[in-house]
């Protein structure tokens, strides 16, 4: 039903639908529903402007076999990454952990999101943690990271042999 719902105002929306949910036949199942119609259950589906960044990680992370704590994590560290690559995706996580016994509701501030590239940037945390409310800030932060990654490469390149 809400596959022919999506398909049928595909040119009124401006994102899938990811649908989810418990029953006593199936356990725990997801749908994804793009914006063209379709319908594709699998372990996990993503959808938003930050799922492109990691599609990779998802492939790659995700186990079958895993427990509640490791999938939760797995669901932070996603979003996290999501978001620290994409302006649009937010600065919070808000998850809906759905089991036979119901709906829990976790929220994860924006000054305890998981972090990956302020390490790899050399960046310190608390740098992040700081500005991570602000755009602009975490845009002018990206600007001097590639800055001096872009300046480092050209150093390297100009002192390097032929």
């Amino acid at each position: 039903m809400l596959e022919g719902i999506v398909y049928s105002n595909k040119d009124k929306l401006s994102a899938g639908i990811i649908v989810a949910g418990w029953d006593k036949v199936n356990g725990g199942t997801v749908y994804n529903i793009p914006l063209g119609g379709g319908l594709f259950k699998g372990p996990w589906a993503i959808g938003g402007s930050g799922s492109t960044y990691i599609y990779g990680y998802c492939d790659a992370t995700y186990r079958e076999d895993w427990g509640r704590d490791e999938t939760v994590e797995f669901v932070k560290n996603a979003l996290a990454l999501a978001m620290s690559r994409d302006g649009s995706s937010g600065g919070t996580i808000r998850l809906a952990i759905i089991t036979e016994d119901g709906v829990e509701r976790v929220f994860v501030p924006g000054d305890q999101l998981p972090t990956f590239w302020e390490k790899v940037a050399g960046l310190p945390n608390e740098l992040h943690r700081r500005w991570s409310g602000n755009s602009e800030r975490a845009i002018g932060v990206v600007v001097c990271a590639w800055s001096f990654l872009s300046s480092a490469l050209l150093k390297h390149l100009a002192t390097a042999s032929p």
